[in-house]
């Protein structure tokens, strides 16, 4: 495949150009064709020809394109359906080059750093997303999906079709919000078994669990995650809805070292037995868990920490007389 064969990005050139990302940008460019053929418009283009093209707009290109004057026509029942069939595979095409073109500019903004260790997707996969993709017309969830398939194709993360079909039925406001959530999702990295959620009430010093009284740092972070819309969320399977505060504790005992996890950032700190509960475990706090349908939807997203949320997080740490600090290698997905 030549240079002049490869999908363009939003400056014009092959995606094989693009400084820097040679192995992630060949990760994408088979399951790009696979979805919009060789060529993908430039950007700027595609994104001028987005704002002034609507059914109307449709409709009148595949009038044309079928030879009929859209002044002056008066189709039959059959050359109605012909035209409707030609205009829907226009807005089809448009809606999936404007995905493939979101996907392009995911890995320009530096967003992926490097090939993951899962394998590419399989044609079923490609299959079900582009005809997925090719009905979002709204702005906001091409660029989510775009998002969904650079991370995909570069083997960041796996995406079930459950999850694929799940994504599908969201609104743009709503995707928005996931991401959100996903920068706030804290993980306990060491524990037993599956813990992430957003914690949203710190523990206090002593030999308790979360603050009956909170401190003001607690109350600052309560409210900064809001909202959560664990009803929306909850009701969807999202959010664990158990009727009880989700505990973010190490489930190992005694006083020790511990690691847990916000988005992409890692910390770990030692406790001693002050620190720890009636129990004798350690707790950072408590708040609402993640579903396993929920994790692996935010294992999807990833997007950057929260600093807001990091900052009051440790700051609550601090005033429990902790030191956490950050480390460099970040866990595994769950």
């Amino acid at each position: 495949m030549n240079d002049d064969q490869l999908p363009t990005t939003s400056s014009g050139f092959g995606i094989s150009d693009l400084a820097g990302f040679g192995k992630i940008a060949t990760a994408l460019i088979g399951p790009i064709t696979q979805g919009i053929g060789k060529l993908l418009q430039p950007g700027q283009y595609r994104r001028e020809q987005q704002a002034q093209i609507d059914k109307f707009g449709a409709w009148d290109i595949a009038l044309k394109a079928r030879g009929y004057d859209v002044k002056t026509v008066d189709l039959t029942l059959a050359e109605r359906a012909e035209v409707k069939m030609h205009a829907e595979a226009i807005v089809a095409q448009q809606n999936r080059e404007s995905v493939a073109a979101a996907a392009i500019e995911h890995v320009e903004t530096g967003r992926i750093a490097d090939i993951g260790e899962l394998p590419p997707p399989d044609d079923d996969w490609l299959d079900r997303f582009w005809r997925i993709a090719e009905r979002i017309g709204n702005d906001d969830m091409q660029k989510f999906f775009g998002m969904i398939l650079a991370r995909r194709a570069t083997g960041q993360a796996i995406v079930s079709a459950r999850a694929l079909e799940f994504l599908a039925l969201l609104s743009g406001e709503e995707a928005r919000a996931l991401e959100r959530i996903a920068s706030f999702s804290l993980s306990i990295v060491d524990s037993q078994q599956s813990n992430t959620g957003v914690l949203n009430i710190m523990s206090v010093n002593g030999r308790y669990g979360s603050a009956k009284t909170p401190t003001e740092t607690s109350k600052a972070l309560t409210m900064w995650v809001q909202p959560l819309h664990r009803d929306l969320f909850g009701s969807l399977g999202i959010f664990v809805e158990s009727g009880w505060a989700h505990g973010f504790y190490f489930h190992r005992s005694g006083p020790g070292h511990f690691r847990f996890s916000v988005a992409n950032r890692t910390f770990e700190l030692d406790a001693s037995t002050e620190h720890l509960n009636d129990e004798g475990s350690f707790s950072l706090g408590s708040g609402v868990g993640l579903s396993p349908l929920g994790q692996e939807i935010i294992n999807i997203i990833r997007p950057p920490a929260d600093e807001r949320y990091v900052d009051l997080l440790l700051a609550g740490l601090r005033e429990r007389g902790l030191q956490p600090v950050e480390v460099t290698s970040a866990p595994k997905p769950l």
